[in-house]
């Protein structure tokens, strides 16, 4: 699978970064997952 833009963007941006702005990242990341599974489970999508 090709990687999109986005992922090409993404992999530059934590390629380059320093530690505190990965910090940023991967605390961002983890937010929107949280977010998604409690919208899974308010659908349903989650037992």
């Amino acid at each position: 699978m090709t990687p999109s833009a986005y992922d090409r963007y993404l992999e530059t941006e934590i390629l380059s970064s320093d530690p505190i702005k990965l910090v940023g990242i991967l605390y961002r990341a983890a937010t929107e997952s949280v977010a998604a599974a409690r919208r899974h489970l308010r659908a349903g999508g989650i037992r």
